[in-house]
């Protein structure tokens, strides 16, 4: 799971995105049978955050979807 990459459609609370944003997971966390919270980065800005996982994000399909390389390089 740590290094995939997912498309994440935003939220009702922060807004949705169009077109969905390509992120990384970079670490997760849970105890137990709850939603995992997962910190991802996100690679059109390289910016934060941590969401759960279940609720929020879908496979990234690079056929479909088409692939965009990241626009950083990692260190």
């Amino acid at each position: 799971m740590i290094g995939r990459t997912y498309l994440d459609p935003g939220d009702r609370l922060a807004g949705r995105y169009d077109p969905p944003r390509c992120c990384v997971i970079l670490a997760r966390w849970a105890d137990g049978g709850g939603p995992r919270n997962v910190l991802v980065r996100y690679e059109d800005d390289g910016s934060r955050a941590v969401i759960p996982f279940p609720r929020r994000l879908r496979r990234w399909d690079p056929a479909r979807h088409g692939y965009q390389p990241p626009l950083w390089e990692e260190d």
